[in-house]
């Protein structure tokens, strides 16, 4: 029996085990349903046999076997008025159904016995009657396929009984009837298989569709009930017409008040900023004429004083005719994710630090100004002067706390509708809309004086100042990004003529921007091609009458423009990183040079601030050495005191280097610039050159000599070689050899001589002089860019 039931169970849909007990309720309800009309129909029928067989088959069987069916079909139709009677039942245990389905089959087992026990004894209309009748009992086993295991309890033993029973017939047409009953069988079978799994499935369906109801409808509830979001809903003339306490609670507007309200008509009347939500609002519209769904239409809503973003989706109601019903939605309360939106949206296009637009941002409103403007508008861009030296000596606390204050002043001067920027580190660009040359120029000197103010950043008095660059649109650029162009060209105007000023745009900017920008190719080339080359100029030793050290000076011969001047290309090569290699160069020449000078004369090379951050100088210096055979005490090396701006640290531990490799370190251009004594004291300096410009007045400018007679003093104290730079008269000498001077270089002596004449200057100065040529010197000059 167990083998039988599961071989059925494996005919049977797969039901969810949550739903299998509800499942076997509906079975057995169905057959229960059933039960009476099945019964009746079986008394009928044992009857019929009864009486067909009374006078040909043994009274013995046929009494009991009526007996036996009207018990248990009394039982089965008790059972069944039982069953009905609990009309609330719900579940049912597999035990319970089995003893159910066991009845069953006790019932097809009887009916089994029939067709053995009476087609021995019977004629060929017996027969056809047994076959008849068990072929209606195989049959009944569709009506109540539902539960298949009690529609197979009935129809295979009566089958088999019938199958036996033909077979066992004497006459021919048994076994025909027997194939027959097989055929007829199999074809009740395969209904009967397809009916259960069709009521499975159906039953199945409808208990999870009824499953998903109660769900909606709970989550419905408690959405109502807990959720801040509420539900709407409106007829077909769009007036509101159920209103849940969520949406008055949302609203703090009583029901009465809010019913037959037209939808569009009092949401727009809640609209706080009609501009920002206009699209949401004009989507919401054209939906409702349109009878279309929309969804999550935000809105910018003010309520009570409050003001709120609210999140609208509405989906249209129809009759199964096809007719407008009306509408119903949600409306979500999305004012924290919509301020998030915003804050990431701000932090994306905003500086984090001075809250000022970004570069991003400043170029859309560029642009925006571009299409939309009509009349003229400036554009400023503006570059912090001294701003780094405060933040690499003070920190970047202190740089960040001075950033915002620019970024408060900046604000301060410009009006309510022009922009102000930081387009990174210490650059900040504002936006004039509606100005013309002389308004701009206004604000150019008012945001000069503002910047240039006094700061007191953390109980620390700071001063920095401002460069300015100005172009104006449409007149200097049709283009966005050539606006910004001409005011970067304008800004390195305003930097190179002194920086603490403005300069507007000029197009003779852009033709020296685009010369630069051809230079600067020329000159990458330069090395390659073997344009540059050295000249000498001798430093005098008053004392002896001799040369102590000569200069050497880089110059460039471009192949068209002739000789460069070095201020031109000195400072490019520093801005494109291109002197590293052009200053290994001028010190490997330069040792070369100076190591075929007669006697002990010193070469002295000028170091650019950038080949002196550069980690790779000190390998150079050494290389440099290595190769041409030079002592390093020959070697002089000049400093300027715009070294010492950034990395104290490092800087000093490079020149406590180079003194342990015997190389000599002079401090060139002093009391010009950054001029200050903390330099000499932080480091001994072998010497110190006075720069030309006090020597050129020394003999008409008291106060000249005043500051050449304190260095020479200064220096004489410290122990240091003082060297005169510049000197062109007689007067000049006169007067800084009687302050103490020894060594003098400039164009009474000598003008810069190429290899050559430099060896035939020393050697004859030698000669002279009487007395050879020098000792060692521990004079070094700078860069080689004079």
């Amino acid at each position: 029996m167990n083998r039988a039931s599961n071989a059925i169970q494996r005919l049977i849909p797969n039901v969810p085990s949550h739903l299998a007990s509800r499942v076997r309720v509906e079975q057995v309800d169905t057959l229960a349903n059933l039960g009476g009309a099945i019964g009746l129909v079986g008394v009928f029928a044992a009857f019929g046999i009864f009486a067909a067989f009374w006078h040909s088959a043994s009274h013995v069987y046929l009494v009991g076997f009526l007996a036996t069916f009207i018990t248990i079909y009394a039982a089965a139709f008790r059972r069944s008025l039982i069953w009905r009677r609990q009309s609330n039942r719900k579940e049912m245990s597999h035990g319970a159904y089995r003893v159910r389905n066991l009845h069953v089959g006790l019932i097809g087992l009887l009916w089994s016995t029939m067709p053995v026990s009476l087609a021995p004894h019977a004629d060929s209309n017996q027969i056809l009657l047994i076959v008849y009748v068990s072929s209606g009992l195989i049959a009944s086993s569709v009506v109540i396929a539902p539960t298949l295991l009690a529609a197979f309890a009935i129809s295979i033993p009566v089958m088999s009984g019938t199958l036996i029973a033909m077979l066992m017939s004497r006459g021919e047409a048994g076994p025909m009837l027997a194939g027959l009953v097989i055929v007829y069988s199999s074809l009740i079978f395969v209904s009967t298989i397809h009916s259960h799994r069709v009521f499975i499935q159906r039953t199945v369906g409808r208990m999870e569709l009824e499953e998903q109801r109660e769900l909606v409808g709970l989550l419905l509830r408690d959405f109502e009930q807990e959720s801040s979001d509420w539900l709407w809903q409106t007829d077909a003339a769009h007036r509101l017409n159920r209103i849940s306490d969520r949406m008055i609670q949302a609203l703090g507007i009583p029901e009465s008040d809010l019913r037959g309200q037209e939808f569009t008509h009092f949401v727009s009347s809640l609209t706080d900023d009609e501009t920002a939500t206009s699209a949401a609002l004009t989507h919401l519209r054209q939906s409702f004429v349109k009878q279309d769904a929309f969804r999550d239409l935000r809105l910018a809503i003010k309520l009570q004083d409050r003001h709120f973003w609210w999140s609208i989706t509405g989906k249209p109601v129809f009759e199964k005719d096809g007719a407008f019903k009306g509408y119903r939605g949600v409306g979500s309360d999305v004012t924290a994710a919509e301020e998030s939106r915003l804050q990431i949206a701000h932090m994306a296009s905003h500086d984090s630090l001075t809250g000022l637009p970004n570069r991003a941002f400043f170029r859309d409103a560029l642009t925006s100004a571009y299409r939309s403007s009509s009349g003229q508008f400036a554009l400023l861009w503006a570059d912090l002067d001294g701003f780094k030296s405060v933040n690499d000596t003070l920190g970047h606390p202190t740089g960040d706390a001075l950033l915002i204050a620019v970024a408060t002043r900046l604000r301060a001067c410009v009006r309510s509708e022009d922009i102000v920027a930081r387009l990174g580190g210490d650059e900040f660009a504002i936006l004039l809309h509606d100005v013309n040359r002389c308004e701009a120029d206004e604000l150019a000197k008012r945001v000069i004086d503002s910047i240039s103010a006094p700061y007191h950043v953390n109980e620390m008095r700071l001063s920095i100042g401002v460069s300015l660059g100005l172009s104006l649109a449409p007149s200097d650029a049709k283009k966005p990004d050539d606006l910004l162009k001409n005011a970067d060209l304008a800004l390195y105007k305003a930097k190179t003529e002194g920086r603490g000023t403005w300069r507007f745009y000029e197009v003779a900017m852009l033709e020296s921007a685009q010369e630069r920008g051809a230079l600067q190719n020329d000159l990458r080339l330069a090395l390659e091609r073997e344009e540059f080359s050295l000249v000498f100029q001798p430093i005098m030793n008053l004392d002896s009458g001799c040369v102590s050290s000569a200069e050497a000076l880089l110059r460039w011969t471009h192949p068209e423009q002739g000789n460069v001047p070095p201020d031109r290309f000195i400072k490019l090569a520093e801005e494109t990183g291109l002197i590293i290699s052009i200053g290994e160069w001028v010190l490997h020449r330069a040792c070369r040079e100076a190591a075929h000078w007669p006697g002990q004369a010193c070469v002295a090379v000028n170091l650019s601030p950038v080949q002196f951050r550069d980690t790779s100088l000190l390998r150079t210096i050494d290389a440099a050495l290595t190769e041409s055979g030079l002592p390093a005490s020959r070697l002089i090396l000049e400093i300027t005191e715009s070294i010492f701006l950034a990395e104290d640290e490092t800087v000093l531990a490079t020149l406590h280097h180079l003194r342990k490799r015997g190389v000599s370190v002079a401090l060139d251009d002093f009391g010009t610039g950054y001029s200050s004594l903390s330099y000499l004291r932080s480091f001994p300096f072998d010497k110190v050159k006075i720069d030309k410009s006090f020597i050129r007045d020394i003999a008409t400018d008291g106060d000249a000599l005043a500051i050449v007679r304190a260095i020479i003093g200064m220096a004489k104290s410290l122990g240091m070689i003082v060297v005169a730079e510049g000197v062109e008269t007689d007067a000049q000498l006169a007067l800084v050899r009687s302050e103490g001077c020894t060594r003098v270089q400039g164009y009474l002596y000598s003008r810069p001589l190429g290899c050559k004449d430099i060896r035939l200057y020393i050697t004859r100065l030698a000669v002279d002089s009487g007395l050879g040529v020098e000792p060692t010197s521990t004079l070094i000059t700078a860069t080689g860019t004079t």
